[in-house]
């Protein structure tokens, strides 16, 4: 799995620029207009377009096909990715707490993490669609379709929200939607590897 995430790294190499000037620029409009939900969008870009470039690249290369002809398992290539493009969520979310702590002159953890707990519900769902759509029709239309699903699922959330009275929203209620989209998630990778044995299966015919 080690060899994985160092070969996506390299393939990552090349946007290196991009990332940072993007995070930049977040943490900056975050942080001088005191508004943390800008590098909590940060913490939803950078997975979704991590997920997407590395495949496009695979794809690209033929790199899966030669990667399981070595020996690898679909259902390796398929978590590496989705622990890949999670993994990545972690810098802004760090960064959101930051900006958060200066800004509020003191770090207030629950609104944090009520912020932080949207953004995991949309890291998770981005990877959930993401991951099977783009092996199986391609990037550009996983973007599209990551899209719509997000918006959906997190104003499924936030309409579920409205009927609870914030003073009763428990660490539970917090928890309880990350969790599910990670069973999502977890799904959405065993289903992913079995596109990618087929895929596979379908070009060496």
């Amino acid at each position: 799995m080690s060899g994985l995430f160092l070969k996506d790294l390299y393939t990552l190499k090349k946007y290196a620029l991009w990332y940072v000037s993007v995070s930049a620029i977040f943490i900056a409009v975050a942080f001088f207009t005191g508004n943390n939900s800008f590098i909590l969008g940060l913490a939803v870009l950078i997975p979704l377009s991590v997920l997407t470039a590395t495949i496009s690249a695979d794809k690209k290369d033929d790199w899966t096909e030669y990667a399981l002809a070595c020996g690898l398992s679909p259902i390796s290539v398929a978590a590496e990715k989705a622990l890949f493009a999670a993994c990545t969520f972690l810098l802004p979310a760090l960064a959101s707490a930051g900006v958060c702590a200066i800004n509020e002159g003191g770090f207030d953890a629950a609104t944090y993490l009520a912020s932080l707990s949207f953004s995991a519900d949309a890291v998770l769902v981005a990877i959930s669609v993401s991951l099977p759509v783009s092996y199986r029709f391609g990037t550009e239309k996983a973007r599209l379709i990551t899209g719509i699903a997000i918006a959906a699922a997190l104003c499924g959330i936030i309409a579920g929200l409205s009927f609870i009275d914030p003073a009763d929203m428990t660490a539970l209620l917090l928890i309880l939607p990350p969790l599910l989209f990670l069973c999502a998630a977890v799904l959405a990778v065993i289903l992913t590897s079995s596109i990618v044995k087929t895929e596979s299966a379908r070009r060496n015919i």
